[in-house]
């Protein structure tokens, strides 16, 4: 019998209630974003809550759990229900609503980099800094995973609100090849760099 990877697994329980919370304020600000836009869809379907389990996908949260322990962190919950005909500006309102989920994550790996720049960090015990840490990551890895320009994420409600004409009608038909696109750009490792450059940023820190 092998032995038992103590550090993966500890580092599995940290990971997680920031999964948690970082999948839920995700979706959460989806939902008030659209609820302060005049829209009661989300909150009717109890949307409107940073209770986890409202939220969660399980393949996605699984995608986002085995993805952090291998570096990374690209996953995705239930998409929250809109309704655009309550905007007064539906396109507006749209964009608006797509980009809550990513700025939410990317507000909170700004908290969590903060933590990391304070001086106490260095003398902070190991389960602390690994904290602080997978905050940064996770927060970022769905930042970044969400503003890919691909139906359903949230990306292609942002670009789609600049697109005009026939480009606006190929980029909706991009639905049909979705998942395809993202499952290239993640085996590609297209968001990596990305995802360090960002963590440097934040955090002083390079990303292994």
């Amino acid at each position: 019998m092998g032995a038992i990877d103590v550090s993966g697994f500890l580092e599995l329980l940290l990971s997680l209630p920031i999964i948690l919370f970082a999948l839920s304020a995700h979706e959460f600000f989806h939902a008030y974003v659209s609820f302060r836009l005049g829209d009661p869809t989300a909150a009717r379907a109890g949307r409107l809550t940073l209770l986890p389990w409202v939220h969660l996908d399980p393949l996605g949260t699984l995608m986002l759990i085995l993805s952090y322990l291998s570096g990374y962190a690209f996953g995705w919950a239930r998409p929250v229900p809109i309704d655009p005909s309550y905007y007064r500006n539906p396109a507006r309102g749209v964009l608006l609503v797509s980009a809550a989920g990513p700025l939410a994550n990317l507000f909170l790996a700004g908290l969590f980099g903060l933590c990391v720049r304070l001086p106490w960090f260095l003398q902070a015990p190991w389960v602390v800094q690994e904290f602080i840490l997978a905050g940064v990551t996770i927060n970022l890895g769905l930042f970044l995973f969400n503003l890919i320009p691909v139906p359903p994420l949230d990306g292609a409600g942002i670009l789609g609100y600049f697109l005009r004409g026939r480009l606006r009608v190929a980029h909706r038909r991009m639905r049909e090849i979705g998942l395809v696109l993202l499952v290239v750009i993640i085996v590609t490792g297209g968001l990596v760099y990305p995802l360090r450059f960002l963590f440097y940023l934040l955090t002083g820190y390079y990303l292994p």
